[in-house]
This record gives structure tokens, C-alpha cells and sequence, in this order.
């Protein structure tokens, strides 16, 4: 399932922990707040003074943007006040130069924080806090990766934003150093992820995931060095190096390449956007963005190049920042269909769940142990451990089987769900048969859901089409295409959603993306709910749900019920259709096994034995069964009929019209010596029963053992070849066009008289047009220069010779049928007189 998978409840946990210490860490900064004291300047870590603000104390000693601190209270400026040394009323000495270069000092005196300075970090801390809790919303409501980015890359913008308020020691002033390092590093990188996949995945992404942690080497090199450098600023005191300051400008250049491509990103990615209502769910992104952002950003721009200028209300330009995460939590939630109420609802419940029982726990481990000390007497630690561990075992399966009770009785939909999710597992993975997954799917699916319509299209086993294979509600409406190919706009949807798409009846035309038929498809159906049913990178099926009983919408429950579902059943399906496939397959290779066996015995059994005469005979199908075939017809006294034949195609339709052809022979043949009327039947026969484009070759001949010679018909049949004992060679060729292509067609016969010594062959196209590797072909050329070497042998061992020879040639197994029927005349046995 993607979009809509739960996350581990540590997770979970996690997240809420790290909102709740930023929390904590911004009230801590706050409570500090009114007894703060105002020095007026923001220093530089080099010691440069980069802003001072207007009435303040370092205004009124002179200090101004671009001198340099040399010391203050005796320190350095980066170290903090409780290493500084205090003269008269709380007073610093402050050591500087000034722009010209001119030594100069100053007693600095803080004031308390003004009201308006208390007021500004009042702002900041809403900021903060509007970036934590929309963050958090987020977090708590999309488990996917676009929900977990946005959350990080808003807990780094709050901590960037907290007021730097230093705590009272070294260590802490150190670590609240290192985490802020982190963070600045850290959230380029989160940033650029995060836009790389909202509002659409970036192509190279969506090929390689695995490629995202390239994005954080940066922060994983500037890591060490920042903390090499933090330490060496806190604990040593030590000045910034020309080496560390051009190793962050080098940083700032990179993360400032960073945060352009993402923002690149992020605006082609809306741009791109096809589907309106995803266009309407993410309209207000990018322009609350721009308006959050710009302000700030103009402002820090301006005083950079005139750190001097005051500007009113420049203190409060960050506030617009707000509308940055509300607008990406409005474009994400929106995008992701979250039910915030249900999320509120659960989040409350079960916080109080857990209260209830820590605070249970804590009693009960309070009595045990002062109980169990006052009986044994034992060390305090001892006792306190085990009852803490125990009572920790039983705290997990408490507050389980607690909610499971607080879901059964506040959340009975949610309950239902579980069960129905639970139920239908079961029942997809005992199923087999497609039309037991369908009556689950059409039948029961929308009983639980509420749904008044639904109708279910699976994918066709011999492509990717998908086919009707159930509907409810429907009544009198006509599904227009009950069978379609899944167009690329189709596909990429998929793809984008990520798990379910709704339909807002009420907002643009979803479907404006799509080709007009599936377009008149699906406003036919009028769905609510497209629940793709995917396999690995394939769609399985797609599930088209109408509109619930009384007008309901479909909420969050209802999306992850069902791609959790679509998920299984898109498994269920597709190993459904791959054993309906297998048994399709094993069903046709026993009708092929039949057929074979049917066609080996049509076969002649026998060869007809004569004086002086050697018959030998093959065909070899390279399928199960196929086109060609052989024929002897022993007539007795009158002579042999001697037949071979190709017909066009190989397999089933082959051999089919091979039979019409082989049983027209036998029933027209007989001894008589002319062949022409029996080829001329068997053409009309073709072309009376078979459809047009399908045609045979055959040569048949009538021999006269008596006078070792035969008359033959070709037609359209490769030459039979004589083989003198010379190695001279004759060709049967008379004859006429091919069977089956026109039914008046006239055939001619020849005649060849034989002498001892002679071979006849004649054999199928499969010996002289099969092709090997270097696409060559076999040919006739090299038949007949093969056989006068092959005279001299017995007639099966010149079929055997032939054969190989072709396998070699070719490298393997033979690419087409191939049939041969070899007569070899020798001597005659004397005669007795018969007086």
C-alpha cells in the first residue's frame, strides 16, 4: 500500500516527542525572556558586528554594523556572559575597531527588554509554533514520505527561528550550538527532498529512490567540521580561521544551489500538475508561499548591502513566514484527504488513555513497593527496579487491549474496518478463482463501505486490457466499453496517487485528462472513489466506486481501508489470473498431446514392402503438432502412391487443414496411375473449405514398381529430386500452382523412369529454407550437393544424414516441420518361368 500505510507506533511516538522537546525548548526561551537583558547588536561568530538596533545600549555607545569586537567583559564576544567580568551597575568593558580601524572601548550597560523587543519574540514564538503544530498535523495525519519530509523540514525551520537565548553553562551553550549547526545543515537537504516529492516525485527519484541520501552528503561532510569548530569557538575560544570561514562560504553556496533546485522543483512540479482537482488541492501553495517568504527574504537582502537602514516594522517581517506551512499543510492534507476531526478525536482519546494508565501504574507501583519494603525489609533500590520492570510488562499489553476496547466502543466504523480488513486478508489469500475474488469484491465491499454503485474491471490474461467482470447499482446505465487498454494519462493518475483517487463531484472535471473514451467511460459510471488494483508495476484491476447511501463523503477511514484492500486484492487477482493461465496452459498441452498422438497415427503404420524397392519416411513437427506430412498408399499389384505436403502455418489451424487434405487424398486416390484428378479434388476441397489466404503445396505419385517409374503432380511443392548413380540429378517440377488459392486451377503430370541405383527424395521446404545465425540459407544448392554423398546409403540412414546436416546448419533445434520420404531402387530378385 503507498500513501495510506500506518506508521510503527514508534514512529509515532518519536514524532510527538521531538514536537513536545521544541516546545518545551521555545517556552524555556520565553519564561528567560522579561528578565533578559538588551545589548542592541548581532555579532558575528569572527566578532563583526552585522546589525545594531536603534536605541539600544550598543547604539548608544557608538557601536555600528561592521566594526569588530575584541573583547566584551574581558572575553571574547562569542563567549557567553557568564565568562565576562562586570564593572560598575552590571557594566561591560567593550573592546572594538571600527570601520576606519581605530582601537576603541566602551562601558556597555544592558537594559531590560523593551515591550515591543518582548512583543516580537511573542510573534517568533508563534511562528515557531505555527511550524511545529501544522508540522505535527501533518506528521500525525499522512504516514508517506511527503508527510514525514514536511514534518522534518518544519521542526528545522522552527529551531532555526527559536530565539537564541543562551543557556546559563557551557555544555548546554555548546550542545544548543551543535543542535542549531544541525539544523542549518540538515535543512537544505530535508528542503530539496521534500520539493523533489511534493507535489510530484521527480523522475530520477522515481526510477532510483536509493539515490535521495546523495542529496544529504553536504550535511554529512559539514557535520564534523561544524562541530570541530564549535568546539574549538565554546570551549577554547579560539577565532575563526580564514580555512573555516571559506569552508562556509563554500556550505552557503551549495545549500543556496540547493534550496533553487528545490524551489525549481517544487514550481515545475505544480506546473505539471494535470489533474484539476490536485490543482485545485495545491492552488494555494505556491502563492502562500511567495508571500510568506518574500518579506523576509527582500528584508535580509536590503540590510545586508545596508546593514544601517532601520525600516519600520522591520523587526516583524518574519511573521509572514506563517503562511508557508499553513499553505503546504492546507495543499498537503488537502492532497492526502485526511480526516483532521478523526485525527483530533483519536489523539485526544488516547492521550488521555495513556495518562489514565501511567498514572494507575504509578499508584500501583507506589503501594506495591512500600508495601512489599515494609514485609521484607530489602534495599529500596532493588525492590524499586523490579516493580518498575514489572509493572512496565504489563503496562504495553494494558493500554492495548485498553484501546482496543476504546476502539470498539468510541470508533465502531474503525473497529468494523479492522475486522473487515482482517476478514477479506483471509479470504484473499484462500482464494483462487477470479470469480470468487469478484462476488467479494462487488458483492460484500460495498455492504461495508455504504456504497450504492460499484463496478469492477480486472486485467485480461492475454494483454493488459482490463475487462468487466462485475457491476452493482448500475441498473439501466450502459457501460460503453466494457473492455479498454488503460491509456498513459490513466497510468500516470496511477502513479500520482498514490493509493485511492476521489472524485469531487462538485469541483472541475477529473476526467478532462483523459481520452475521450475512457472520459465517456467513467462519467457513465459516475464514480467517487478510482481504487487501482496494482501489482508490482502493473494494474491487476481497477475498482470504480459510486456514490455512498445518503450523500456521505468518503473519509480518510474509508481511503485506507480500501488501499490497504486494492493492495491485497490486486495480489489476490494476479495470482488468480497466473493459475487460470497455468491451468489454460496445461489444458492446452494435453489437447496437444492428444493431438499429437492423433496426427502420429494418421500416419502410415507400415511401409509398403516391394522387390528391388527401400522406402524410408519422416515429418518432425517443430511445434506439437504440425503442417506437413507424408502419405504411402499401397495399392498392391497396381503400384505405391507416394505423397508429401506443406501446409501454410504451423500448429493447430495447420494440422487442421492438414487432415481435410490427407482424407480427400485417401478417399480419391486409387490404382490408378493418373495423379492429376486427385490433386484437381483435393484443390477444389481447399478452396471450398478453407478461408482465403490459406493454401497447401503437395507433390504426389503414382509409382509403378513393375516399371520402376512414376507419374507425379507438383503442386507448388518443392522439386522431388533423382539421384542417378552417377551423381547426376533430375527434378519432379512438373505440375502446377499451389492447392487452396484458385479452385479452377489446371494441373499437369510428368513422368521419370527409374534404374537400378536410382534415389528419389522428396521432402518439405522446412530442409532448404531454414536460416541459421548469420541469416544464410540452407537452400537447395546445398541439398543436392549433400545427396549424390548420401546415394550409396541405406535409405533411414540417408534421412538421418539429412537431418543432421540441417541441425548443424542451423546451430540447434529446427525452426520449421520437416519431411522427408526417401525410395531407393536397386536389382531386382530373378523370376522363375512360370511353366
Amino acid at each position: 500500500m503507498r500513501g495510506y500505510r500506518r506508521r510503527h507506533p514508534f514512529s509515532y511516538l518519536a514524532g510527538v516527542a521531538l514536537s513536545v522537546l521544541l516546545v518545551t525548548l521555545l517556552g524555556s526561551r520565553l519564561l528567560g525572556t522579561e528578565n533578559s537583558p538588551l545589548w542592541g547588536m548581532l555579532v558575528n561568530d569572527d566578532g563583526t558586528v552585522r546589525r545594531v538596533i536603534q536605541d539600544s545600549p550598543a547604539a548608544a555607545v557608538g557601536l555600528v554594523a561592521g566594526d569588530r569586537i575584541v573583547s566584551v567583559g574581558g572575553a571574547a564576544p562569542w563567549i557567553n556572559v557568564w565568562d565576562r567580568e562586570r564593572g560598575e551597575n552590571g557594566a561591560l568593558h567593550v573592546q572594538f575597531t571600527d570601520r576606519q580601524g581605530e582601537a576603541r572601548t566602551a562601558n556597555l550597560l544592558p537594559t531590560p527588554l523593551p515591550r515591543s523587543e518582548i512583543l516580537r519574540r511573542l510573534f517568533v514564538a508563534l511562528v515557531v509554533l505555527s511550524f511545529a503544530l501544522t508540522g505535527l498535523v501533518v506528521f500525525l495525519s499522512r504516514s508517506d514520505r511527503v508527510g514525514t519530509l514536511f514534518f522534518l523540514m518544519c521542526l528545522l525551520f522552527a529551531r532555526l527561528l527559536i530565539p537564541g537565548i543562551p543557556p546559563e553553562g557551557r555544555v548546554p551553550f555548546l550542545l544548543d550550538k551543535v543542535f542549531l549547526d544541525l539544523a542549518s545543515l540538515v535543512l537544505p537537504a530535508v528542503l530539496l527532498h521534500f520539493f523533489l516529492n511534493f507535489p510530484r516525485r521527480a523522475d530520477f527519484l522515481a526510477r532510483n529512490g536509493r539515490l535521495a541520501w546523495l542529496l544529504y552528503v553536504p550535511a554529512i561532510v559539514g557535520m564534523p567540521v561544524a562541530l570541530a569548530y564549535d568546539l574549538d569557538l565554546v570551549l577554547v575560544g579560539k577565532t575563526v580561521t580564514p580555512a573555516a570561514l571559506m569552508f562556509q562560504q563554500v556550505m552557503a553556496l551549495v545549500f543556496v544551489g540547493m534550496t533553487v533546485w528545490g524551489i525549481v522543483s517544487f514550481v515545475r512540479g505544480v506546473r505539471s500538475v494535470t489533474s484539476p482537482v490536485l490543482r485545485r488541492n495545491v492552488r494555494w501553495v505556491l502563492p502562500g508561499t511567495l508571500l510568506g517568504v518574500l518579506p523576509p527574504m527582500l528584508l535580509s537582502a536590503v540590510l545586508n548591502q545596508f546593514p544601517s537602514v532601520q525600516l519600520p516594522g522591520d523587526r516583524y517581517a518574519f511573521v509572514t513566514l506563517m503562511l508557508v506551512p499553513i499553505s503546504f499543510a492546507h495543499g498537503i492534507i488537502r492532497y492526502g484527504l485526511m480526516d483532521l476531526e478523526l485525527v483530533a478525536k483519536r489523539s485526544v482519546v488516547y492521550t488521555t488513555l495513556t495518562a489514565f494508565l501511567v498514572a494507575l501504574y504509578y499508584v500501583a507501583a507506589e503501594a506495591l513497593g512500600n508495601l512489599f519494603i515494609a514485609a521484607t525489609t530489602p534495599g529500596r533500590t532493588v525492590v524499586s527496579f523490579a516493580i518498575v520492570f514489572a509493572a512496565a510488562l504489563l503496562f504495553v499489553p494494558a493500554r492495548d487491549r485498553a484501546q482496543a476496547i476504546v476502539d470498539q466502543s468510541f470508533y465502531r466504523k474503525r473497529y468494523r474496518y479492522r475486522r473487515t480488513l482482517q476478514e477479506f486478508s483471509r479470504l484473499f489469500a484462500t482464494f483462487l478463482e477470479q470469480d470468487e475474488l469478484v462476488r467479494l469484491l462487488v458483492d460484500k465491499l460495498p455492504g461495508v463501505l455504504g456504497t450504492e454503485r460499484v463496478a469492477l474491471f480486472v486485467r485480461n490474461s492475454p494483454d493488459d486490457s482490463l475487462r468487466l467482470v462485475g457491476t452493482r447499482g448500475l441498473g439501466a446505465r450502459e457501460v460503453p466499453f466494457p473492455v479498454f487498454s488503460p491509456s498513459d494519462p490513466l497510468l500516470a493518475w496511477w502513479h500520482e496517487s498514490e493509493g485511492p483517487v476521489p472524485i469531487d463531484p462538485h469541483g472541475p472535471d477529473a476526467f478532462d485528462r483523459l481520452p475521450p473514451d475512457e472520459q465517456s467511460l467513467f462519467r457513465t459510471l459516475d464514480p467517487r472513489v478510482l481504487v487501482f488494483l496494482p501489482r508490482e508495476r502493473s494494474i491487476e484491476g481497477l475498482l470504480v466506486l459510486g456514490a455512498k447511501q445518503g450523500g456521505e463523503s468518503y473519509r480518510g477511514e474509508d481511503l485506507e481501508l480500501l488501499a490497504t484492500l486494492g493492495d491485497h486484492a490486486g495480489t489476490a487477482l494476479s495470482s488468480s489470473r497466473l493459475h487460470e493461465e497455468a491451468l489454460a496452459r496445461r489444458r492446452l498441452e494435453e489437447e496437444l498431446a492428444v493431438a499429437k498422438r492423433i496426427q502420429a497415427s494418421l500416419l502410415p503404420s507400415t511401409v509398403p514392402q516391394r522387390d528391388g524397392l527401400e522406402i524410408a519416411a519422416v515429418t518432425r513437427p517443430c511445434h506439437e503438432i504440425g503442417g506437413d506430412f507424408f502419405d504411402l498408399l499401397d495399392f498392391g499389384e497396381d503400384g505405391i502412391g507416394l505423397a508429401v505436403a506443406d501446409v501454410s502455418g504451423k500448429g493447430v489451424p495447420a494440422a487442421l487443414i492438414l487432415s481435410g487434405l490427407q482424407a480427400t487424398l485417401r478417399a480419391e486416390a486409387g490404382p490408378s496411375d493418373a495423379p492429376e484428378p486427385v490433386v484437381r479434388k483435393i484443390n477444389e476441397r481447399l478452396c471450398k473449405d478453407v478461408q482465403p489466404g490459406s493454401f497447401a503445396s503437395m507433390l504426389y505419385a503414382h509409382l509403378d514398381v513393375e516399371r520402376s517409374s512414376i507419374r507425379y503432380v507438383n503442386a507448388g511443392h518443392p522439386a522431388g529430386l533423382v539421384v542417378h548413380r552417377d551423381g547426376s540429378l533430375d527434378r519432379l517440377e512438373e505440375g502446377g500452382m499451389l492447392l487452396g488459392v484458385e479452385s479452377t486451377a489446371a494441373y499437369a503430370a510428368g513422368e521419370h523412369q527409374f534404374v537400378p541405383g536410382d534415389l528419389l527424395l522428396l521432402y518439405s521446404d522446412g530442409v532448404t529454407d531454414v536460416l541459421n545465425e548469420a541469416d544464410e540459407e540452407y537452400g537447395q544448392d546445398r541439398l543436392e550437393a549433400l545427396l549424390p554423398r548420401l546415394a550409396h546409403l541405406p535409405t533411414q540412414s540417408v534421412l538421418d544424414r539429412v537431418i543432421a546436416s540441417v541441425e548443424s546448419f542451423v546451430g540447434g533445434a529446427l525452426p520449421d516441420d520437416i519431411t522427408l520420404l526417401v525410395t531407393k531402387f536397386g536389382p531386382r530378385s530373378a523370376v522363375p518361368d512360370a511353366s
